[in-house]
């Protein structure tokens, strides 16, 4: 808004609708997912800028913090109410689920950071993770085993930011041939192979 802060909003029907956290705590609202039932999930930042998990049900607000309590996001939701995200136990990121009231934390082995962004119906969880430096992968999580995600060609890293349940998924990666902090997108079908298109001939803002 005008003073800087953000808000959360959800578009329906063609009406884009504000809404902000109505917890004690709240000072910004990010809205992160929704399931095909309405439930909003995502993270607000109180006044200390620590980050806090939220659901959001029938216009009701659940916090949910985890680790220590100073970062804790939820990035999506699937259709049976799982959510996934992120925390930081005090010393690194981690990846978790939430699914039946039980939590699980995802790293991926030997990583220095892990996230998950997205999950399907399924229980299929996509993300990403750092090994070290800028050496970023994208990933598909099912039943216990990790699948890397990465763009053929590309040499610093890809991430998986959602998916679908006929198996979609959607990602984006940066594009050196275009600048530093240029990215771009992609989406995958079927096995996690991914050719990247050519450069456009200029760069749009």
């Amino acid at each position: 808004d005008a003073d800087g802060r953000f808000h959360g909003y959800l578009y329906s029907a063609g009406v884009v609708g504000a809404f902000d956290v109505q917890l004690p705590s709240a000072v910004e609202t990010f809205g992160r997912g929704i399931n095909n039932h309405g439930v909003i999930v995502g993270g607000i930042r109180d006044a200390s800028a620590f980050i806090h998990g939220f659901v959001q049900t029938g216009g009701s607000y659940g916090p949910l913090d985890l680790g220590n309590g100073t970062f804790t996001q939820i990035n999506g939701i699937n259709d049976v109410g799982d959510i996934v995200g992120l925390y930081h136990d005090g010393s690194r990121f981690h990846g978790f689920l939430s699914s039946g009231g039980a939590f699980t934390t995802i790293t991926v082995p030997g990583s220095s950071y892990t996230v998950a962004w997205g999950i399907d119906s399924a229980g299929r969880i996509v993300g990403d993770y750092f090994i070290g430096g800028n050496d970023r992968h994208g990933f598909l999580y099912s039943e216990g085993v990790f699948i890397p995600i990465d763009v053929p060609g590309v040499t610093n890293g890809s991430f998986a930011l959602g998916n679908n349940d006929i198996g979609q998924i959607v990602g984006a990666y940066p594009d050196d041939r275009l600048g530093f902090h240029t990215s771009r997108g992609f989406a995958l079908s079927g096995a996690p192979i991914i050719t990247p298109p050519p450069p456009p001939t200029h760069r749009r803002w």
